[in-house]
Parts: C-alpha cells; sequence; structure tokens
C-alpha cells in the first residue's frame, strides 16, 4: 500500500498534516476562549416547546420568537433557555 504524506509549508518550514491540524485544534481552543469573536448578525432557531415547535429569529439585532407569550411580553422561556443553553446573560446585538 503506497502512503501518501501531506505537508504545508509556513514561513519556509515544512510542517506535517498533524502537525497543522494540532495547530488548528489550538487555535479553535483560543478562539473558543474568546467569545467576543463572534456577532450574530442574523439566524432562524427551530425550538421544540412542549405544545408545539417555536421560530427563534434575530434579524436586523431584533430577536423575537413566535409563541404568543412572546408577543404579549416582549420575552419568553423559550428566548430564556436559549440564554442559558448558549450560557450568556444577555442575547443583546
Amino acid at each position: 500500500m503506497d502512503v501518501i504524506i501531506l505537508s504545508f509549508f509556513q514561513s519556509g518550514v515544512e510542517m506535517s498534516w498533524e502537525n497543522e491540524f494540532a495547530r488548528k485544534v489550538k487555535k479553535a481552543e483560543r478562539y473558543a476562549r474568546e467569545p467576543d469573536r463572534l456577532r450574530f448578525e442574523e439566524f432562524v432557531l427551530k425550538f421544540k416547546g412542549d405544545h408545539r415547535t417555536y421560530t427563534i429569529i434575530l434579524k436586523r439585532g431584533n430577536l423575537t420568537c413566535s409563541c404568543s407569550f412572546f408577543d404579549e411580553h416582549g420575552t419568553c422561556s423559550h428566548l430564556m433557555a436559549l440564554k442559558k443553553i448558549l450560557g450568556v446573560k444577555s442575547l443583546e446585538i
């Protein structure tokens, strides 16, 4: 069986695919510790509630939920749960 070795060049130094992958993993870990790098601009999320599935939308800085409680109060259990899942206190954009 032939073995194919992939390599990358960085600053004139040949790096194996494994070394390059390890560098990418470390970079991803650093990025994950720096959540300020992320800025959600738009997304659609389906949230399966107890009675039906609701749609949470972020668009143009506005976050909405399709449930009737959100329509009446501007927040709801679905958005509260999303904040807990994401580990944030606020979903301010």
